[in-house]
């Protein structure tokens, strides 16, 4: 293959059945991939010392006269880096300090940093790889900055995440580790600050059908709420857990609590607290059931119209505050509204 175009299509690929090993292995990006195995032999074949590089835990280029071709191979440095605890080779790592990045579309930048949030079983070396090849300063420039201010704890959070998201499921993973950069973010506004523009950068909207950019948004907005709520928890009431629960993933916030026990010595005792309190009120797993539908309303002489959703909110808000506890209770707070709105 030979680069004849911009982008990470623009390559023009021939086959050669009569290619060397070692002509056929150069075309690879790092050496420790361009290692091969004889298939009936089961000879190695290493022609650009690819084992020795592993074994002193080392990412090198393998021609650095085509490496630069495929831009996407300085993110997967990152990637390799933090999935395997790898250095970059000096050299190496100047050649990509010297590529340019723009030509990347959204989806394989997203591609690169999903392996490096989800498989790393410590996230922060790839990031620090990322800063020291400039992938952060040409792609995440906001991101730059907050490491500047808070790299510590950032990727100590991130490593924590990273612990946490082992009991969740693919979509949460996601929400969880994207949430942890966003602690130090933001949500952001309407300018594309904070998570948003994250989010906006990678592409991130629903993923196997789990909404993860309002998840992470809304996590990232509830993310000093377990804390919070420990530190008055002599005060703190008990509407106040179910009305969370009806926004948003309780265990969510309980795992992004735990990720940043590194730094904040109370986060495992709050968010315990929190899970436990979030038991007792049986909405651990969600908020509970709204006691009156519109179909009640309906029963109870109601015309179809928009006032049956404003009275079913209306009921539920106050099921969730606890003024209500019962389908009479809440049969009898709707006709209550009835009455008021109909005069």
């Amino acid at each position: 293959d030979k680069k004849v175009g911009e982008g990470h299509r623009g390559f023009e690929v021939e086959g050669d059945p009569f290619a060397s090993v070692e002509e056929a292995a150069r075309r690879r990006d790092f050496t420790i991939n361009a290692i091969l195995r004889d298939p009936l032999s089961g000879e190695i074949l290493d022609p650009f010392d690819g084992r020795n590089d592993l074994s002193a835990k080392l990412l090198r280029a393998v021609d650095f006269a085509h490496f630069g071709e495929d831009s996407l191979r300085v993110l997967r440095a990152a990637q390799f880096a933090a999935r395997f605890d790898l250095a970059v080779e000096e050299q190496t790592a100047e050649l990509c300090r010297s590529i340019d990045l723009r030509d990347l579309p959204r989806e394989r930048i997203w591609g690169e940093w999903e392996k490096l949030l989800l498989k790393a079983p410590r996230p922060s070396v790839g990031l620090r790889v990322a800063w020291q090849l400039n992938i952060i300063e040409q792609l995440f420039p906001y991101l730059q900055s907050t490491l500047m201010r808070r790299g510590k704890e950032l990727l100590a959070t991130l490593d924590g995440a990273a612990l946490e998201k082992n009991e969740l499921d693919y979509g949460r993973q996601v929400t969880l580790m994207l949430a942890s950069l966003g602690l130090f973010l933001g949500r952001g506004t309407k300018s594309r600050h904070g998570i948003t523009r994250l989010l906006d950068d990678l592409n991130i909207h629903s993923l196997n059908g789990y909404d993860v950019r309002k998840n992470t948004i809304w996590l990232v907005g509830e993310r000093k709420r377990a804390l919070d709520w420990y530190r008055r928890r002599e005060t703190v009431e008990d509407k106040e857990f179910r009305f969370l629960a009806a926004r948003g993933e309780a265990q969510l916030v309980y795992h992004l609590t735990r990720a940043r026990g590194a730094f904040v010595p109370e986060a495992a005792e709050a968010a315990a607290w929190f899970r436990d309190k979030m038991q007792q009120l049986d909405v651990w797993n969600g908020p509970p059931a709204p006691l009156l539908m519109g179909r009640h309303l309906l029963e109870m002489g109601l015309k179809p119209g928009p006032q049956i959703g404003r009275i079913v909110q209306a009921v539920y808000a106050a099921q969730l505050a606890g003024e209500i506890t019962n389908f009479e209770a809440a049969q009898h707070f709707a006709q209550q509204a009835i009455n008021t709105s109909y005069g």
